[in-house]
């Protein structure tokens, strides 16, 4: 959880940097890859969600800024996201149960029974093998230095605010997210290449061939965004959030209305397996459908953020669950299956939280 909360700038990154680092102390205190997945991907996906100054705090201000420019919200980009970042109750639930698993060392469901099993089949092996040899049955990456992971990111995570004082004129609230994040990766980037040959571990050639192969894995989750973000432009530009208003308009009470947003995200999500893609769509539907019920866009930008990261971390072709699965070694079905439970606890809090605030403003 901690190697999680360091690492913000990217989720994937974030994961399989967390996964590498953890996986022989996870075999030492008999963590299951089960577990390991969970913990790993709700707290960088909670984390990456809830920072400002990374990939998803620039694509979130994105949007926030063409609500802006529409006249439907007023102040910076920054502003209104950091305002609105306390209503994302989905990461703060999550990131609360994490902490009281791992402190608790408390496991139930699904999740109890993959604990139990991995405990047997690492006493077996033991026993069979001698400790010593245990971990060396299970193949595992190795990593010759934490600081060929470590200076790229560390690099890249310095720039950004630093390109964000100079974009805002001194201000990071009016700084561009956008080309802070992009400024970060290129200088990450660039601090790579030399880092890498400076140490020999690659030559130039093999530099941009995994330079590209990374670029090309990125063609399929930037064109979803695209088109998501056309589509928030478009509900946007029809006032589908107000036409949503018009339409529920005396069938439901606008005390569900912040529910209503995280409910619909959360289905988006959940079908999609995008978080990205569902809050480019749901944030101006959720600020339109606020403005026109009188009901304050921060709860509806917030709710918009929740839903979709259920979905990111309960559907099984969500790219964040999949990277997690990879990381830890675990069967990705079984990833989803004993996580499920978790997401939906923290889930409901977090809806019972919205009608709360719903019903009492």
């Amino acid at each position: 959880m901690l190697v999680t909360s360091l690492i913000f700038i990217e989720s994937s990154i974030n994961q399989l940097i967390a996964g590498a680092s953890t996986k022989n102390l996870a075999r030492r205190y008999k963590v299951s890859p089960e577990k390991m997945s969970y913990i790993i991907q709700t707290s960088c996906v909670s984390v990456c969600s809830s920072v400002m100054i990374n990939g998803w705090g620039a694509a979130m201000m994105g949007v926030i800024g063409v609500q802006i420019a529409q006249g439907y919200l007023t102040g910076e980009p920054f502003e209104v996201l950091a305002s609105s970042m306390i209503w994302n109750t989905m990461a703060w639930f999550s990131l609360a149960s994490v902490l009281f698993y791992i402190l608790s060392g408390c496991s139930w469901g699904p999740m109890k029974k993959a604990e139990v099993k991995f405990e047997t089949i690492q006493t077996e092996i033991e026993q069979e093998h001698g400790e010593e040899e245990a971990d060396s049955v299970i193949d595992h990456p190795a990593c010759n230095s934490l600081l060929n992971f470590f200076i790229p990111i560390l690099s890249t995570v310095l720039m950004v605010p630093v390109v964000l004082y100079i974009t805002g004129d001194g201000q990071f609230s009016k700084g561009s997210g956008s080309m802070s994040v992009y400024s970060g990766v290129m200088f990450g980037t660039v601090v790579s290449f030399i880092w890498f040959r400076a140490r020999g571990i690659l030559n130039v050639e093999n530099f941009f061939k995994e330079l590209y192969i990374g670029y090309a894995s990125m063609v399929k989750i930037s064109s979803i965004m695209i088109l998501a973000f056309l589509m928030g432009h478009i509900s946007a530009e029809l006032n589908t959030g107000q036409y949503i208003a018009s339409i529920t308009s005396g069938v439901i009470p606008s005390g569900f209305a912040i529910g209503f947003i995280f409910l619909i995200a959360a289905v988006m999500s959940l079908a999609t397996g995008t978080s990205w893609g569902t809050f480019a769509i749901m944030i101006p539907i959720g600020v339109q459908l606020g403005v026109s019920i009188g009901i304050d866009p921060h709860f509806m930008i917030g709710a918009a953020i929740s839903g979709s990261i259920f979905g990111d971390m309960t559907s099984p072709i969500s790219s964040d669950a999949i990277v997690a699965s990879m990381a830890t070694s675990c069967d990705h079905i079984e990833h989803i299956r004993t996580q499920m439970p978790y997401a939906l606890v923290t889930g409901s809090l977090a809806l019972v939280v919205y009608l709360i605030v719903g019903f009492t403003l």
